[in-house]
C-alpha cells in the first residue's frame, strides 16, 4: 500500500497523466489493493452525501484502467452509496 500512497503523492506534485498513473499504480498493487483504491475514491466522492455523473465516470475509468473487473467497480460502488444512504 505504501507503494499506492507514494504513486499518488508523487502524481499530486506533478503533472502525471491519468493513463501513466494507472498503469504505474496497477502494475504494483493486487486486486485486493485495487479494490481498496476505488472503494476509497468512492467514499471521498460520496462524502458530500451527493456523487455526481462526473465522479462516478471518472472513478469507473480509473477502475478499468487498473484492471479492476466491472462486477467489483458495480459491488464497491453500490456498497459505498448504500453506507452513504444515495441512490
Amino acid at each position: 500500500m505504501k507503494i499506492v500512497i507514494r504513486a499518488i503523492e508523487e502524481a499530486s506534485l506533478s503533472k502525471i497523466d491519468l493513463h501513466e498513473f494507472a498503469k504505474e499504480v496497477s502494475s504494483d498493487i493486487d486486486n485486493f489493493d485495487k479494490l481498496f483504491v476505488i472503494e476509497n475514491l468512492f467514499k471521498v466522492a460520496c462524502s458530500d452525501r451527493e456523487l455526481f455523473i462526473k465522479e462516478s465516470d471518472l472513478i469507473k475509468k480509473i477502475s478499468w484502467m487498473i484492471g479492476l473487473d466491472n462486477k467489483d467497480y458495480l459491488y464497491i460502488s453500490n456498497k459505498i452509496k448504500n453506507e452513504f444512504g444515495l441512490k
